[in-house]
């Protein structure tokens, strides 16, 4: 398949270049197509294309949309400040703290964007026949723009919600009926997870050790590289989620991957709003509303293996907010030592 793309690739090169005038660069939807369909780059697919979602998000916000232009005219400066500038006009329309927060995003998905450029990328692309423009002028650009987006976007300080916002918060998520949200929250809650986490747990990694449930995922994608994610889940939220849902094979947020998982983060973070929640990344927030739970119960070191924190300085500077505050009252936790009886466990790990 990537032979044939290959070469189809560098027949319409050929035509470009039997053209006169013409400037002989890929199109932009040749060369993201290209990207998406190449595991050889060592980038995960879905990783792949939220990359490349992300560069034509940048396109069309910059007033350059379409896969038929030629990456030679939209790999510019021009591009990226006119992206700029409509970001600009999106935030001045809001109060000072929304316009902070589109910002941010705006930073994101411009430094997401520009991943799809990286040295491996380009070479690889090359050796595929696809010609590329230069890159300074695009790429200095992009370092002039996330200088200029960072302006008045300091990074949020993680903010202890009351104990209002957070029983809101687990009453909608017991109200609640999509079971991705159900599980989205669940494995935030009782495991710790990260997003990217979620996004692939499977109900395979349920498994037993000692009589009780334990999270584990062997070649898994994770933060630190290993490969490895082993937890013990955290009741009453372990229990509670496993018990409204129905278990089986395969991943547990159902849908097509990796639209299933970008729709249920954004009802999370929908739903965590609307409780009260105000921070940036809201579904990362249950994440150290877990942590603060697992280090007031069992203390800051219990927290950082649970956490899989490298130092215990992340975790002591990062996910402990919630201690410092005098309404929060931590709910009682455990760790979990039953299972629900609709679900059928794996092998138990060695």
């Amino acid at each position: 398949f990537l032979e044939a793309r290959a070469q189809a690739n560098t027949d319409a090169l050929a035509r470009l270049l039997a053209r006169p005038g013409t400037v002989p660069t890929a199109t932009v939807g040749q060369f993201l197509n290209w990207f998406e369909s190449s595991p050889a780059l060592g980038v995960a697919e879905r990783t792949r294309i939220g990359y490349c979602n992300a560069f034509r998000l940048v396109l069309l916000k910059a007033g350059q949309p379409g896969d038929n232009m030629p990456t030679g005219d939209v790999l510019t400066k021009d591009t990226v400040f006119a992206y700029l500038e409509a970001v600009h006009i999106v935030a001045a329309g809001g109060t000072q703290t929304a316009a902070a927060r589109v910002r941010r995003s705006a930073a994101s998905i411009l430094n997401q964007a520009k991943a799809v450029l990286s040295l491996l990328t380009v070479e690889h692309a090359q050796r595929a026949g696809l010609m590329l423009p230069p890159l300074a002028e695009f790429l200095g650009a992009v370092k002039i723009a996330r200088k200029e987006l960072a302006k008045g976007s300091a990074r949020e300080d993680f903010r202890a919600p009351d104990d209002a916002v957070i029983a809101a918060t687990l009453a909608a998520w017991r109200a609640h009926e999509n079971p991705n949200v159900i599980a989205a929250i669940w494995l935030a809650l009782s495991c710790g997870l990260r997003c990217g986490e979620i996004a692939q747990a499977r109900w395979e990694w349920i498994a037993e050790r000692n009589n009780a449930p334990l999270l584990d995922a062997a070649g898994a994608r994770v933060k630190n590289g290993t490969g490895t994610l082993r937890v013990r889940p955290l009741d009453p939220f372990w229990s509670e989620g496993l018990a409204r849902l129905t278990s089986g094979t395969g991943m547990i947020l159902t849908g097509e991957s990796p639209t299933a998982a970008a729709n249920t983060f954004r009802a999370v973070s929908d739903l965590m709003r609307a409780a009260g929640w105000r921070t940036q990344k809201a579904t990362h927030a249950l994440r150290a509303l877990a942590g603060s739970y697992v280090a007031k119960q069992f203390g800051i070191y219990e927290a950082q293996v649970w956490l899989r924190h490298a130092s215990v300085t992340t975790t002591e500077q990062s996910y402990t907010s919630l201690l410092r505050g005098d309404t929060f009252r931590p709910m009682p936790v455990s760790w979990s030592s039953k299972l629900s009886s609709n679900n059928v466990l794996t092998e138990s790990p060695a």
